[in-house]
């Protein structure tokens, strides 16, 4: 599937506030729903996010509500409207171009069976970089262990790209 997500920033960064944003989110439907590849639905949500610098280290909390499209039941496990997650995480900046980033994901099951690792919630362990070929363009790579064992892939490799339209906004944040 295909995320879109925007941020808008809420509250300006100070000595004793963080910087908050909103962030509204939509997953479009563009995965192969035969090979479990997504739902075959539009998703959405909308989240939270939380931000203080300190010198060359920044801290992150991001909570998120996310309202699952129509999915497909079974007789033994159906699937809840919306999970919670919430991301806590650290970076440090290496240089101008380079952070190194460790990550705490934790999320709601999605799942409402009698299968107890399946109605677990999740949590994993990320650790990677982000790396700034431009003002505009951003590059992360990470690797992530899960810590429940049962409700998540044992090892995930993360890659994303993320572009800053200058024409929606005006500075970095």
């Amino acid at each position: 599937d295909t995320i879109i997500q925007l941020k808008w920033k809420i509250l300006e960064e100070s000595v004793y506030f963080p910087l908050i944003s909103i962030s509204p989110i939509v997953e479009f439907p563009t995965g192969n729903q035969k090979y479990l590849m997504g739902n075959g639905k539009v998703d959405g949500g909308t989240g939270i996010l939380f931000r203080k610098i300190i010198g060359d280290i920044s801290f992150y909390g991001n909570f998120y509500y996310i309202s699952i499209g129509e999915t497909v039941h079974t007789q033994n496990v159906k699937v809840r409207p919306y999970i919670w997650t919430g991301v806590y995480a650290i970076s440090y900046k290496w240089s101008d171009k380079l952070s190194i980033l460790a990550q705490l994901n934790d999320c709601t099951s999605p799942y409402k069976s009698s299968v107890k690792n399946l109605d677990s919630s999740s949590s994993l362990f990320s650790l990677g970089f982000k790396y700034s070929t431009s003002e505009k363009m951003l590059f992360s790579l990470s690797f992530s262990e899960d810590f429940s064992h049962k409700t998540t892939p044992d090892v995930t490799l993360n890659f994303s790209f993320s572009y800053l339209f200058g024409w929606l906004f005006n500075d970095k944040d």
